[in-house]
């Protein structure tokens, strides 16, 4: 009789398959377990997760900077702004009629422009886009307290004229920043304001 369920045994163990032998020896590894556990964690977060989101699927996020702009008249018809940071091209504004005066500017940076037709046309620093057309007034009645601009440059740039073109470097390193070449020489000094704008006209006026 023992030697019959000594054979029952042995035939017990046999049967195990290699399935159940992993599992077994997974279930003692509690490093594996800890993974397992892990993933599956992950693997139900990436359903139930976007369902306890504040933010939708394909909500962006937007972050206003203030970015000083360089002003250049090339003209008396078009009005270019540039990022001072870089001298990337920022805005191109072509006017209606020509100017009859330099553009007042506000302390935020707004343009005022007077034209020959006698209006006066106010321009968002940001974006260059007419918000406004005056008439039957001044530019120094629209802006009575301007900014004058004088000769103070960013801390960090050497800003000159060479050969028609603004050259824009950077103090400490000496590398060159960026440049810019108008559609016509550029002939004035340069002067800024104290937020580091800068201002020059070409040789069009």
């Amino acid at each position: 009789m023992a030697d019959m369920d000594t054979i029952q045994e042995q035939a017990a163990e046999r049967i195990v398959t290699p399935g159940q032998l992993v599992m077994k020896r997974f279930r003692r590894n509690k490093l594996a377990l800890v993974g397992i556990a892990i993933l599956v964690i992950m693997f139900l977060f990436s359903f139930v997760g976007p369902f306890l989101s504040p933010y939708g699927e394909y909500e962006m996020f937007y972050k206003e900077i203030n970015i000083s702009n360089i002003y250049l008249y090339a003209g008396n018809r078009d009005i270019i702004a540039l990022n001072i940071a870089d001298g990337a091209f920022r805005w191109r504004l072509t006017l209606p009629g020509a100017m009859t005066e330099s553009p007042r500017i506000a302390r935020d940076g707004t343009l005022y422009i007077p034209l020959e037709d006698g209006s006066i046309l106010q321009v968002n620093a940001s974006d260059g886009k007419v918000l406004e057309t005056h008439s039957g007034t001044t530019t120094e009645a629209l802006v009575p307290d301007p900014f004058v601009p004088e000769q103070k440059f960013p801390a960090d740039l050497d800003v000159v004229m060479e050969d028609g073109t603004l050259v824009a470097t950077n103090r400490e390193s000496g590398f060159k920043k960026w440049d810019f070449m108008g559609y016509a020489p550029l002939v004035t000094d340069l002067f800024a304001d104290e937020t580091g704008v800068l201002y020059v006209v070409d040789a069009e006026g």
